[in-house]
């Protein structure tokens, strides 16, 4: 007789045994068991859904640590999300059929929600080998999340935009037509790798385009997240996951083009050269002086910064 166990943490949790003509109704199996996972989650944070029959595991389900939703104070006027997210800055953010927004970054999958005075957001960690006594590196301990002070970062929560708007309304009268129609819009201060890259697949694309080979990448070459509501998420690749003598040939496959050849030669330039504190010093100050960028590459091999220049 197959057991329906939920294994977490230090203990198991029996709910009852299930015969083996319910075991083949997968349906019914696998609706008992989200709905056990996300009591579990609620509950402690973590699981793992196991069900057994004479001790041969039939199916195993790892859940990861999701945290309570928290909430800060921005009205839509100061951000925008859906205005924001898919203005073609980034090319990770889903909108999932509740109307959240979802993306892995640094690590964890953020999803948000907004109202008209607050960001909510939470996030989704990823699972936990129970076999180890610590977790690895890059998952916190609960009371030492980052996430909110990640998310300001991310967002540039820091500036007030209202009265930003309002500055450049009384300098700018096209500006001041069509503000009203756009607020809420940030600059997002984006990883400088995924923004480099993120560039040079918009050369001579569009935003569905761009925002399909960046899945390509983090799908292909990043590392796996978790699953959320039957979705794999994975991180953006690190220029060292682009460094294979076979990416450029396996891009050009997934339909990247003449810009599978910029992407690998990048990689490897920042993995095996230059380094990722060269990259982020490329980074412009808050008030750049435009014609002065520091540190441009010479040369025919990186076209991409001299496209950088000549953009209007």
């Amino acid at each position: 007789m197959p057991v329906l166990t939920g294994q977490y943490h230090v203990g198991v949790l029996f709910l009852g045994s299930v015969d083996v003509a319910e075991a083949r109704r997968w349906n019914c199996i696998q609706a008992r068991l989200r709905d056990l996972t996300f009591r579990l989650i609620r509950q402690l944070g973590t699981c793992e859904v196991v069900l057994q029959h004479r001790c041969k595991t039939l199916l195993c389900w790892k859940m990861s640590r999701i945290t309570d939703w928290a909430k800060l104070p921005v009205t839509l006027t100061e951000l925008c999300l859906a205005t924001t997210l898919r203005c073609g800055q980034s090319f990770r953010w889903k909108q999932r059929d509740d109307q959240t927004w979802t993306c892995v970054l640094r690590g964890r999958i953020l999803q948000l929600d907004q109202d008209e005075t607050h960001l909510r957001y939470r996030s989704i960690w990823p699972v936990v080998d129970s076999t180890s006594l610590t977790p690895p590196p890059s998952i916190p301990p609960e009371d030492h999340d980052d996430t909110k002070q990640l998310l300001k970062h991310y967002l540039n929560l820091t500036p007030n935009l209202e009265d930003l708007y309002r500055q450049w309304s009384e300098s700018d009268q096209n500006f001041k037509r069509k503000a009203p129609k756009f607020t809420g819009v940030r600059i997002l201060r984006q990883d400088a790798w995924e923004a480099l890259v993120g560039f040079i697949c918009s050369s001579n694309n569009n935003i569905i385009r761009i925002s399909q080979m960046v899945d390509k990448l983090c799908t292909h070459y990043g590392t796996y997240i978790a699953t959320f509501d039957d979705r794999r998420y994975h991180d953006f690749p690190s220029p060292d996951a682009l460094t294979g003598d076979a990416v450029e040939g396996h891009l050009r496959e997934l339909g990247f083009g003449y810009r599978a050849k910029y992407i690998a030669k990048t990689a490897r330039m920042i993995a095996n050269d230059r380094g990722h504190a060269w990259l982020n010093s490329l980074q412009n100050p808050e008030n750049p002086i435009y014609g002065q960028a520091p540190g441009v590459v010479e040369g025919e091999e990186y076209p991409v910064y001299r496209l950088i220049a000549s953009c209007d």
